[in-house]
């Protein structure tokens, strides 16, 4: 290959750099695995489905302990400390989502250079933490004379912040890494100090919101210095060299979650306002059941990318990557398709209440939604594995004003259950467009890992 350049085709600007001639490489064993990333083979196979399996049981337990937290803190405080424990939980929900990200989603995307520069990229992490830190501190002061409750919560956070972002981050690595259960001891790590530490405060009779706080973030804390420990980075310094480099990355991923949480919360208001807060609190009620899947999903999109990042430009194994995920992903959400559709009004009633009554009219267009999502799964993580992260981008953007429009045509043509079944052929939209995407970008190959990547600090050739 003497001649040719090896080129880095990182959207923030390319890098061209003479490649040296080099003898061919032997073929490798089509049953193991290197250190670019899985070979082919029914033993490579078994071994993804043990990955996923892990990634899988991560994301429970990572989801059930947020669950946890919050009961815990409903069983400890009064009513109005909790609503304030709720308060910064939701800020903590939104600094993960920015770190998710401008740091976490790059690493699935970019995982053999993130392993080259890891001191960089838990750099970067602690970087983006410090800042938020800064930004969360500086709104806790701003609440103090409102609530002086929520101001010391909020400093709490504040001080645990970055340790909990790097938490996040250790367990995106791992799965980059192709390494699932350190991901999975990050979060047990988290869990287990959290029982003990508000079990000590229930003994003690401490009932303080300051203190919950401090159970809660401390042990996430203590988790992320783990990470450190884990990537022998314990005198890691603040740098910004990875979020620069992969900010043509970040931006796009952060556009993504933006139009989400947009289309989120315009469909609320679209639905409060039309509707009024009882059909909006059951329509929120019957979603609630799309938990199981989409606790899945989060783990089946995540662990899919960093499979496919790793063997990009092998088309053979994109491919059947792509079709056993979407495969595995439409079964589970056939099943929870099915539990929604059938589900004994006893146990509706136990889950929601009263709300169940006005919820269960709901069911089926949310069920359908379940497997329409699930049909996306397999396009979405070839997109972003592969490196076609602008198209995603473009086609989330386009995707908020069909939704919106679809359930106001639903529901001029038939009220709420019209307005339901509109979003459902929003979904139906997007899984079309999501597969045409893949479809083209497949034709043009892997953007991201088309060309050997040559790192800051590599040698040529």
């Amino acid at each position: 290959m003497g001649g040719q350049a090896v080129v880095d085709v990182r959207p923030d600007g390319p890098e061209r750099v003479p490649a040296a001639a080099s003898a061919p490489e032997p073929a490798a064993e089509p049953t193991t695995e290197s250190a670019t990333g899985p070979a082919t083979g029914p033993a490579t196979d078994r071994a993804i489905g043990r990955r996923l399996g892990v990634v899988t049981i991560d994301q429970i337990v990572s989801g059930g302990s947020n669950l946890l937290a919050s009961v815990l803190a409903a069983r400890t405080l009064d009513p109005s400390q909790f609503g304030l424990f709720g308060l910064a939980f939701l800020v903590y929900v939104v600094a993960q989502a920015a770190g998710r990200a401008m740091l976490c989603n790059p690493v699935l995307v970019k995982p053999a250079e993130a392993r080259e520069r890891i001191r960089e990229v838990l750099g970067s992490a602690v970087l983006f933490g410090l800042g938020w830190a800064g930004l969360v501190a500086i709104g806790a002061g701003a609440v103090h004379p409102w609530d002086g409750r929520l101001s010391w919560a909020l400093l709490t956070l504040a001080a645990c912040l970055p340790l909990l972002l790097l938490q996040d981050l250790g367990r995106f690595l791992a799965i980059a890494f192709l390494e699932p259960a350190v991901a999975l001891w990050l979060d047990l790590i988290w869990l287990v100090l959290m029982l003990v530490a508000v079990g000590g405060l229930a003994v003690a009779g401490v009932h303080q919101l300051v203190g919950i706080m401090l159970a809660w973030a401390g042990s996430g804390a203590v988790a992320g210095l783990v990470v450190l420990v884990r990537w022998h980075a314990v005198t890691v310094r603040p740098s910004r060299a990875w979020l620069g480099d992969t900010w043509g990355l970040a931006w796009r991923f952060a556009i993504s979650f933006v139009t989400l949480q947009v289309s989120v919360l315009g469909l609320a208001a679209l639905v409060r306002d039309l509707y009024g807060a009882a059909v909006l609190g059951a329509l929120l009620g019957a979603q609630l059941f799309m938990r199981p899947y989409s606790t899945v999903d989060v783990a089946i999109s995540g662990s899919a990318v960093a499979e496919i990042s790793h063997q990009a430009n092998d088309r053979a194994f994109v491919w059947r990557h792509v079709g056993r995920i979407t495969v595995v992903a439409t079964v589970v959400a056939g099943l929870n398709a099915a539990a929604m559709l059938f589900l004994p009004d006893v146990l509706g009633r136990l889950a929601l209440g009263s709300t169940w009554a006005g919820a269960q009219h709901y069911m089926a267009p949310l069920a359908a939604q379940v497997v329409l999502l699930a049909l996306t799964v397999g396009s979405r993580a070839g997109l972003v594995g592969t490196g076609h992260v602008d198209r995603l981008t473009v086609l989330n953007v386009v995707f908020i004003p069909v939704l919106l429009a679809a359930a106001v045509v639903g529901a001029v043509w038939g009220g709420p259950l019209g307005c339901a079944w509109g979003m459902t052929v929003g979904w139906v939209f997007a899984a079309v467009t999501w597969w045409l995407a893949f479809f083209a970008a497949e034709g043009r190959g892997a953007r991201s890992t088309r060309y050997a990547y040559v790192g800051r600090h590599s040698q040529p050739g």
